[in-house]
């Protein structure tokens, strides 16, 4: 007999996409049609197998009828949702009310995030991207931006990796803001002790820590290009930094622009511009939007974005301090009328290993 508990869970809660998402060969696609067809578990298992044909294979709907597999899942969703519990973190789906608003706008936006913290902070959110691998002017300037932006009260929202991220990150904080870290594994998960200290300090002034991995992930090529669409996805505008033309910080003003999404670099002084890794900066506030798109061979969804405006620069130079106050009026007329909901939780840090 399927328990009961079970049976009423809802597909789109965090606890029936968490059972989807531990059956393995279940893909978003079959997901979405599921979600479509019935509204819990119960009315999914005791369908008939024409019924769900319409949302399942053949090797999928043997999954889907083994009870040792579902009661797995079952048990692999209980063990996520306590975890979070454990350490004062939410796992939020697609389908609740507090779920970021602006992530639904993604191509393919995560059927649950891992979070912890106040997810109203994204209502205020910028970006800042940039290399591992900062040159000292680098790291002058993410620190002067990053803090210019969180003075203002703007979120700072980055990854955590070493370098412009940290930097960033460090700077908020410094100066008594905000900032969020989006991370490319599960929220236990840190790649350093410096990585994991800042974390710490993070949560314990009140910002957020985001991944849409679950506990124990360890953190992937793909996972990074996933987490750099997020950081974008979250922020009203990305500020890059400093980076190769051919880096990974690339992919997120690829996603920014596709987005639609304003991107900002700083002013690079001719003086600088004798490190190669200041030019991609220079490049994006002086190059027309189509020409920089088609110097990377960019392709499908993101030229969809550029064709729209090819003839724009692909960025947006920010001068001096002085012309911060114009940014942050461009950025301001983005912040949504709607405010994200509150979450007061925010995760013991400690707890999670």
């Amino acid at each position: 007999m399927l328990d009961t508990t079970l049976a009423d869970t809802p597909l789109r809660s965090a606890t029936g996409l968490l059972m989807f998402d531990a059956i393995h060969g279940i893909g978003r696609i079959a997901v979405q049609k599921a979600l479509g067809a019935f509204d819990t578990f119960g009315e999914l298992l005791a369908a008939d197998d024409e019924a769900i044909k319409v949302c399942f294979n053949s090797k999928q709907r043997t999954a889907i009828r083994d009870a040792k597999i579902v009661d797995a899942a079952y048990r692999h969703a209980l063990k996520e949702t306590s975890r979070a519990a454990q350490v004062g973190a939410f796992i939020v789906s697609l389908y609740d009310s507090d779920y970021p608003e602006r992530l639904k706008a993604l191509e393919e936006p995560p059927f649950l995030l891992y979070t912890s913290g106040d997810l109203s902070l994204f209502d205020n959110a910028v970006g800042f991207v940039g290399t591992r691998e900062p040159t000292a002017f680098g790291e002058k300037v993410a620190y002067g931006m990053a803090s210019a932006f969180a003075e203002e009260g703007w979120c700072v929202v980055s990854g955590l990796a070493r370098g412009i991220d940290a930097v960033s990150h460090r700077a908020a904080l410094d100066v008594g803001g905000t900032t969020c870290a989006v991370l490319a594994s599960g929220l236990d998960v840190y790649t350093s002790a410096a990585a994991l200290e800042l974390a710490k300090r993070i949560c314990d002034n009140g910002g957020l820590i985001v991944s849409e991995c679950g506990f124990g992930k360890e953190a992937n090529r793909g996972s990074y290009i996933d987490r750099d669409r997020l950081i974008t996805g979250l922020s009203l505008a990305t500020v890059f930094v400093q980076g190769e033309t051919h880096s990974g910080s690339m992919h997120s003003v690829r996603y920014a622009i596709t987005q639609g999404k304003p991107v900002y670099v700083p002013n690079i002084p001719d003086k600088f511009l004798g490190e190669d890794i200041n030019h991609t900066a220079r490049d994006l506030a002086r190059m027309p939007l189509g020409q920089f798109a088609s110097r990377l061979e960019w392709a499908g969804s993101v030229m969809d974005a550029v064709n729209r405006n090819p003839d724009r620069p692909a960025a947006d130079a920010i001068m001096n301090r002085d012309d911060y106050p114009r940014v942050f009026d461009e950025i301001r007329t983005l912040i949504p009328a709607r405010p994200m909901q509150q979450q007061r939780c925010f995760m013991d840090i400690a707890a999670t290993f």
